[in-house]
């Protein structure tokens, strides 16, 4: 049973973002990739269909909600992201806006203007 006072619940309507952030962040991320976005760009690439039009509605609600809890620790515990958003110069929030900046960019929305440094 799901339970929705846990910090680890993820509501049915956040299940696609979820799945997207914990599989492109997860803890060996950088194993693989040197940036986080080059683990995003990547698991947008592996997926089809109207996915990252669901991860780009799904990021946007979730971004302008305002959590009771710290931000950072929403994204760790319910969304299993392993960033520490400091070492890139931004809060949790701000980091969540590049990530929308990154999808809208695999859209073709327009150029990313909000790169992570290497």
């Amino acid at each position: 049973m799901k339970d929705p006072a846990s910090p680890y619940f993820v509501p049915d309507d956040q299940q696609v973002l979820a799945n997207f952030l914990a599989g492109a962040l997860h803890q060996d991320w950088n194993l693989e990739f040197n940036t986080p976005e080059l683990a995003l760009k990547a698991a947008l690439d592996a997926e089809s269909g109207s996915y990252a039009e669901d991860v780009l509605t799904q990021l946007e609600r979730v971004a302008q909600a305002s959590p009771t809890d710290d931000f950072a620790v929403v994204l760790h515990k319910r969304f299993g992201v392993y960033v520490v958003f400091e070492n890139y110069g931004m809060s949790a929030q701000q980091w969540l806006d590049h990530v929308g900046h990154v999808v809208r960019e695999h859209l073709g929305r327009g150029p990313d203007t909000h790169s992570l440094p290497l």
